[in-house]
């Protein structure tokens, strides 16, 4: 009788202990904890520092330096990705991002002239859309990601007005956490809005295609070094890179 009551208690050693995730050591999710996430997020942050460095010093006048800034969306995406499928609350991280982009944007609009919102709010709303598909079927999604594929590609609608990166933005963590999910078709719209994100008036149709190539090459080439970290303890403080993240922009 007393083994069973034990069992019902539980072990006092282990109480208190940290329970792993549901999602945590499971699929592709699993292998970016701790530090092979951390590393995806420090990429991610020079990647910024240097476009921002490259925009404002250089006018981006150097393209490796703005070819390697072209990774920073797409991996803060993934990491946002990741938290979210690991099971992060939703009203606490979408706070996060608002409070970070309402102390950042200041410092975003004086460095670039820019009246748009920065980037924190871009991922505030990708989290946001990317929370509601998630319940929704597969026929609704697939209609939600060819319509923002459709205006983004639209020459005559500025899709890219009002937030950093546009409609496209706020829709590619969508793609990403539904890929990550093990919804492989959703690869395809992942893709595409790639391709939109490396889209701009004074590119050529191939100077967009073989940077969006590009950018997808490295991306995963970062994946893999972190991959490389799977299970090691974590190498930044918590919210250290979310703290950072004003600084940064006005770099």
């Amino acid at each position: 009788m007393n083994d069973d009551r034990a069992a019902r208690v539980g072990d006092p050693s282990q109480r208190g202990a940290r329970r792993p995730a549901p999602d945590e050591g499971q699929g592709l999710v699993g292998v970016f904890t701790g530090a092979s996430l951390d590393l995806v997020k420090i990429v991610a942050a020079i990647a910024m520092v240097a476009a921002h460095a490259n925009e404002m010093l250089l006018h981006n006048a150097w393209r490796p330096l703005w070819d390697f800034g072209r990774l920073a969306f797409p991996l803060f995406s993934f990491a946002l990705a990741c938290n979210l499928l690991r099971g992060a609350k939703a009203p606490g991280y979408l706070q996060m991002f608002l409070l970070l982009g309402a102390l950042a944007q200041p410092f975003y609009a004086a460095a670039f002239a820019s009246d748009q919102a920065d980037t924190l709010f871009t991922l505030a709303a990708g989290a946001a859309i990317a929370i509601f598909l998630r319940q929704l079927g597969p026929l609704i999604q697939h209609g939600v990601f060819a319509a923002g594929i459709a205006v983004a590609f639209t020459p005559w609608i500025p899709a890219q007005a009002g937030v950093d990166g546009g409609i496209a933005a706020m829709l590619f963590p969508a793609a990403v956490l539904l890929a990550l999910e093990g919804r492989r078709i959703h690869i395809f719209w992942l893709l595409l809005l790639l391709v939109s994100l490396n889209s701009f008036r004074e590119m050529t149709p191939s100077d967009i295609l073989l940077t969006s190539l590009r950018t997808a090459f490295l991306c995963l080439l970062v994946l893999l070094a972190a991959a490389a970290l799977r299970r090691q303890p974590r190498i930044l403080l918590r919210y250290a890179l979310q703290a950072s993240i004003p600084r940064i922009l006005r770099s």
